[in-house]
């Protein structure tokens, strides 16, 4: 499970996917947890549904713990370059770039402000650095 404070390094170390783009959805794209579950004895909120565009109901006091089950339909997020790019363009001048380190081996770094993350691809740095800047962390 992961908590609803995120840190930095829980952030760089999710793979591209399902968590990923749900977190993408959720905190920067701002879709709504519209079907949802709550567990106040553990502060457990479990985030069955993501929608874009519907009204945004308040979160239960209390929840720690915030764990997405399937996500249906939600974009590809970490995965494609066409859905990361709607993600990249919610910022004002951001920077994406291929890199090669010492063996030649390729890597993209996105930076968005004071934000930089890292990724094999555009799209997984992207998503890091989006989650990284609106998280403040």
């Amino acid at each position: 499970m992961t908590q609803t404070a995120l840190t930095r390094e829980q952030v760089l170390a999710m793979e591209p996917g399902n968590k990923l783009n749900a977190w993408v959805a959720w905190k920067v794209m701002g879709y709504s947890a519209t079907d949802t579950s709550f567990n106040p004895h553990k502060g457990e909120l479990y985030i069955r549904k993501l929608v874009k565009n519907a009204s945004l109901g308040k979160l239960p006091n209390g929840v720690a713990i915030v764990e997405f089950a399937y996500m249906e339909m939600l974009p590809e997020f970490s995965e494609n370059i066409t859905a990361a790019w709607e993600v990249f363009t919610h910022f004002d001048m951001p920077l994406v770039q291929k890199m090669f380190d010492r063996d030649d081996r390729d890597y993209y770094i996105c930076e968005i402000g004071p934000y930089r993350a890292r990724g094999a691809t555009a799209p997984e740095a992207i998503c890091k650095a989006a989650l990284l800047a609106v998280l403040d962390i």
